[in-house]
């Protein structure tokens, strides 16, 4: 059984220190577990998914049809597997991996189809191919490598455990007791079962792979960290997350392999690389970091560890590093931004290398030729002590008539990244500039992304990765403080305080906040937005200031118009309130009204008739003048209430005519006033009103 406690990843970068001392010192237990649904793909990134291809908006409803139509995603599948030997299905071997690769692969498609379409027989099958092969027990396989490809099946595992509830609770143990065969240990290693190839995945990925090229070591890690985020565990994400940043072991986990290694005879030399015998490893530096590590794999200027070799391998790597990058994201840690977005180099250097042999660009009309004469390229004994980087290779080892230059950059692995670089971060074009133009040419000539070598690259990544806001969707947090993911499913009223959420500084992003912390000191200290507690025992907004914002991402079921309504309070005269769709003000500046105070609350009108589309969309509140404070705001049909309920009761009474009586027979309207120019203001002038406000 697999059940360790998670402490704390959600990043609370522009934190005020006040406002950390107070929650530390009220005692409260801050971030634990994992997210889930959460390797690739959160809840709200499958909601984002589904309303998209419900709204037949492209490229969503193109990648999915291509899904649909895919030979592993029919809820009927045929499991051939079970015609074959029985041993396929106890031992994982490098003669019959496949078999557990296209059947994972199935899983996952399936799992994704039941989130699409409700249909239940999609689940089922997942769980048919959990269940085939959970009784796993050897591996023999002879690389981490091998292993390290299984994590599409666990992906699927983690969908259908938190979306599905008709997974039997002792089948899904017996799958997860399958994945870490014999079990699992943050202090024992179960040296005699490995030995005698009893053991099955995590026990062969758990060091990554030390002694080769590091996208064999990154294929490990990707498994493992899917794996503990499936098994809800902490210890086992952190493996895989701290190694890939140079960091220590746990004090409560296994410790990472010693080093250096032990190198010694010269076994091939050309111009581009060095390659050595590899004679073991020296205990002298714990946790040493071999080429696994991100700042190990993609080097300073950009260079991948493999670039020496082949550029099939480099992209792999790097392109690896991101996925991984997305689901640290997807749990609260920022890998994509380690070592300066060190990520994002490696793309850059890749696709500028690997683009331009194959197009000509205004600022680059030759091939790029990276060199040590330059400066543009390092030579570097990588971690591993076996090879020696000298010279970036357009073909394969020392053959140079097995060309790879520009042969991969039709690989499916764009759109996730782009969508964090770009589209999270709005980063300055310059530093993607590459990996935009490698989208764009992608877009031109092969269109939406979608399987590429499922093993290897992020699948569907139009249909999975493409984004139409910075931040996710919640509904509020958990009680151990993880972010409670969901679309925000109009009609609605929304929460203030639940504005998206956003890994690290969401600061011009999610929200934007003029003053440095969060006053309020009660909730969203992921933030600098003053977030403050009723009297009553609500959260509200408060202290806003000219030119604050907040973004909230939501789904409109159907084409029309709606009519926006907000929870406000001020005192103060000359602050107003707007609401921009996908950056289009769509509603105008409307005043909020001077009431008793910052929570003495009143219900604005901000606009009527608003024409939407159906779809996902960004709705940004700005927030325009001096302080107020913001409860919520209401989305709602424009038919919901009828013309004469002006104060929004749902009732059309003498209410809503008191303050229209009060206006006409107001000196300054008198004039405006006298509809029949009769000379009084009475009935008469009032009646059409009634009339209007009644439906009449």
């Amino acid at each position: 059984m697999i059940n360790q406690i998670r402490t704390s990843h959600f990043s609370f970068t522009k934190t005020t220190l006040l406002a950390t001392i107070v929650f530390c010192v009220l005692g409260v237990q801050a971030f634990g577990q994992l997210v889930h649904p959460g390797i690739s793909h959160k809840r709200s990134d499958l909601d984002r998914m589904k309303r998209m291809i419900q709204a037949g908006i492209e490229p969503w409803a193109s990648s999915f049809e291509v899904l649909r139509n895919h030979r592993r995603a029919p809820h009927d599948y045929v499991l051939t597997v079970l015609d074959q030997d029985p041993n396929i299905l106890v031992e994982y071997a490098r003669n019959n991996r496949n078999w557990s690769l296209n059947d994972g692969t199935a899983a996952y498609y399936n799992a994704l189809m039941w989130y699409f379409t409700d249909d239940p027989r999609h689940a089922e099958k997942a769980i048919e191919i959990f269940n085939t092969y959970k009784g796993l027990r050897r591996n023999t396989t002879a690389i981490p490598l091998e292993s390290g490809r299984v994590w599409r099946i666990i992906e699927a595992a983690e969908i259908i455990a938190h979306t599905y509830d008709g997974w039997d609770p002792v089948e899904m143990q017996e799958f997860k007791d399958m994945l870490v065969y014999p079990g699992y240990s943050q202090t024992t290693v179960p040296q005699q079962a490995i030995d005698s190839d009893n053991f099955t995945f995590y026990w062969h990925i758990y060091d990554g792979d030390p002694a080769r090229h590091g996208n064999q070591g990154l294929f490990a890690m990707r498994t493992m960290m899917a794996m503990g985020i499936f098994l809800d565990n902490e210890v086992m994400y952190d493996r895989a997350l701290r190694y890939l940043q140079g960091q220590t072991h746990r004090p409560d986990d296994l410790p990472y392999r010693s080093g250096p290694p032990i190198n010694n005879n010269n076994i091939t030399s050309c111009d581009f690389f060095d390659e050595f015998t590899q004679n073991g490893f020296s205990n002298s530096i714990p946790d040493y970091g071999f080429n696994e590590v991100v700042g190990n794999y993609i080097f300073e200027n950009g260079q991948s560890q493999e670039s020496s070799r082949d550029q099939a391998h480099a992209l792999g790597g790097v392109a690896t590093i991101n996925v991984m990058a997305e689901m640290a994201w997807n749990q609260g840690d920022d890998l994509y931004g380690v070592l300066d977005n060190r990520p994002l180099l490696g793309l850059e250097f890749f696709l500028r290398y690997n683009l331009t042999s194959e197009f000509s660009f205004p600022d680059q009309p030759t091939p790029w030729e990276p060199t040590v004469e330059s400066g543009e390229y390092i030579v570097r004994t990588d971690r591993s002590g076996r090879w020696r980087s000298r010279k970036i290779n357009p073909a394969v080892n020392c053959d140079q008539t097995n060309i790879t230059r520009g042969r991969h950059i039709f690989n499916p692995f764009y759109e996730m990244s782009l969508a964090h670089y770009k589209d999270r971060l709005n980063l300055p074009s310059t530093d993607y500039h590459w990996l935009q133009r490698g989208h764009d040419i992608f877009s031109q000539q092969i269109g939406i992304e979608v399987e590429g070598v499922v093993t290897d690259h992020p699948v569907f990544g139009s249909m999975a990765f493409r984004r139409v806001s910075p931040g996710d969707p919640i509904s509020g947090f958990e009680s151990n403080g993880l972010p409670k993911f969901a679309m925000n499913e109009l009609p609605m009223t929304i929460e203030a305080e639940n504005f998206d959420h956003f890994t690290g500084d969401g600061e011009g992003r999610t929200y934007s906040d003029t003053t440095f912390g969060n006053t309020g000191f009660t909730y969203r200290f992921d933030s600098n937005v003053d977030v403050r507690q009723s009297a009553a025992g609500d959260f509200y907004v408060g202290l806003t200031a000219d030119g604050e914002f907040l973004t909230y991402t939501v789904n409109v079921p159907e084409t029309g118009n709606y009519d926006f309504r907000a929870r406000v309070s001020t005192p103060f005269p000359g602050t107003s309130i707007r609401f921009l769709i996908d950056g289009e003000d769509k509603t105008g500046l409307a005043a909020v009204p001077v009431t008793n105070g910052l929570e003495d609350w009143t219900d604005l009108t901000v606009a009527r008739d608003v024409m939407l589309n159906k779809g996902v969309h960004q709705v940004r509140m700005d927030l325009v003048g001096g302080w107020f404070s913001v409860d919520n705001f209401s989305v709602t049909a424009a038919s919901e209430f009828g013309l004469g309920d002006v104060n929004q009761d749902g009732f059309v009474n003498f209410q809503d005519i008191n303050p229209l009586i009060g206006l006409l027979t107001a000196d300054i309207y008198l004039e405006q006033a006298d509809c029949n120019e009769d000379g009084f203001v009475n009935f008469l002038d009032i009646a059409p009103f009634i009339t209007i406000l009644t439906g009449g």
